[in-house]
């Protein structure tokens, strides 16, 4: 018996789509506290609702991207507070399809990737019921993230993969204008994973594509915005304030704590160690390569996130999905795999 003959991948995933609406739209139904500082998302999307731009008409120490999304639900549904609600559960639903197709291209198993969707929407997605800025920025990520496996892993016509790409790009640049150094993380793992694309393939124009389509995006951004005095945006959180992001930080909070991220690269080394026989057997397999790149990727976001990026509190539990979803891909391929169909299926079907 297959996954596919106990579960039809139909059923599947059509309760992925109905784990992700429905999470998503809990907030719709019940009272959540007001949040701390939730006036930043209101008066930015009411400010974006009625014409206003961020740095031509106000000025802001966050970054505008973050209030797009809010201001176009305020200009929709009206300037209230449970509309910033209903922005955030479109922000949810959006990032849990992305973090899905994300799934869908690395190639995850079904039943694993509804377990994975079940674990991410629960631990990161749902407890987002009000917009902010440390959330929508990794939202951004995970879009931008999904284009380009799309592109670097589907069956595409030059034309498709090109749309893909600039795709990736768009999103990328929008996690960036929302927070800088979020976005700056963004950037580097996307070219992480072009560049063992290049490196492997001898393949450049994806590399090209993405980071052209990046900077002809972002200047033409700046250009726009550079008469207003953009640039201050850039300064923010310099001397004599305390800096954005400081290494030694980064490095301590990483040695003293951090356990399970130090615990999920323990279980992926011992996993790559008893699985494959040299570094290079994996690095000519391109799907085994991608998966792990982008989970150690999202591994090292993390640990960084913690630091610069710590309200909400766990801002950085998304690492949990990803970490499980390649340790359940790496399984399948250790224990025989029709022991673990008999035994999901049973716990689905039952």
């Amino acid at each position: 018996m297959t996954i596919n003959q106990g579960i039809k991948p139909r059923i599947l995933s059509i309760a992925e789509l109905v784990i992700i609406i429905g999470l998503a739209c809990v907030p719709l139904f019940v009272s959540f506290p007001y949040r701390v500082n939730i006036f930043l998302s209101w008066a930015g999307a009411y400010r974006i609702s009625e014409g206003q731009l961020p740095f031509r008409d106000f000025g802001t120490p966050l970054g505008g991207m973050y209030w797009v999304i809010p201001g176009i639900f305020f200009k929709i549904f009206g300037t209230q507070l449970i509309t910033l609600v209903k922005a955030q559960v479109f922000i949810n639903i959006i990032s849990g399809l992305a973090f899905r197709s994300i799934l869908k291209c690395v190639k995850l198993p079904d039943t694993f990737r509804l377990v994975a969707v079940l674990l991410y929407c629960v631990s990161f997605s749902f407890f987002n019921f009000w917009p902010w800025y440390n959330h929508t920025v990794i939202v951004y990520e995970f879009i931008g993230l999904a284009f380009l496996l799309k592109a670097l892993t589907g069956n595409n016509s030059s034309s498709g993969k090109i749309g893909w790409l600039l795709l990736a790009a768009f999103f990328t640049v929008c996690s960036f204008l929302t927070k800088q150094d979020a976005g700056a993380m963004a950037f580097i793992l996307a070219v992480m994973l072009l560049g063992y694309q290049l490196l492997a393939n001898r393949d450049w124009k994806p590399m090209a594509i993405y980071i052209s389509g990046f900077v002809v995006i972002l200047v033409l951004f700046i250009l726009s915005f550079k008469q207003y005095d953009f640039g201050y945006w850039f300064n923010h959180g310099q001397a004599p304030h305390s800096a954005r992001i400081s290494l030694m930080e980064i490095a301590f909070e990483f040695l003293e704590y951090t356990q399970w991220i130090k615990f999920y690269l323990f279980v992926i080394v011992l996993i790559l160690f008893f699985r494959f026989r040299s570094i290079s057997e994996i690095w000519k397999n391109k799907e085994e390569m991608l998966f792990l790149l982008l989970t150690v990727g999202i591994l090292g976001q993390a640990a960084v996130f913690q630091v610069t990026s710590y309200t909400p509190p766990d801002n950085n539990i998304f690492f949990h999905a990803f970490a499980l979803a390649y340790i359940f891909y790496q399984l399948t391929a250790l224990v025989p795999f029709s022991c673990k169909e008999k035994f999901i299926s049973d716990c689905f079907i039952y």
